[in-house]
């Protein structure tokens, strides 16, 4: 599952209802200045990674924030856009 757009906080929270996600990451998950890091829960890994964007001359033009839920089956994706590494990462 991708979810774009965290701005949508009622989406994000039920969400995590029903995956039955920490508070603390749901809170990282809309944080969008949240540090990289990987945190193993008892039942799902949280992993937070920055998208990098640069220009042909090599110039940073865009950041943004991709964070990962493993649960059982399911990966969770959830960006604040959709990037083109993640594209190519999930091979959607």
């Amino acid at each position: 599952m991708n979810v774009v757009g965290i701005h949508k906080e009622e989406i994000i929270e039920k969400i995590g209802k029903y995956f039955n996600l920490h508070s603390l990451t749901l809170e990282d998950i809309l944080n969008i200045y949240q540090r990289s890091e990987l945190e193993e829960f008892e039942d799902y890994i949280f992993i937070v990674l920055k998208d990098l964007k640069f220009e042909e001359n090599g110039n940073l033009i865009d950041v943004n924030q991709i964070s990962i839920v493993i649960k059982g089956n399911y990966i969770i994706t959830f960006s604040e856009k959709i990037q083109t590494s993640l594209i190519i990462l999930l091979n959607i």
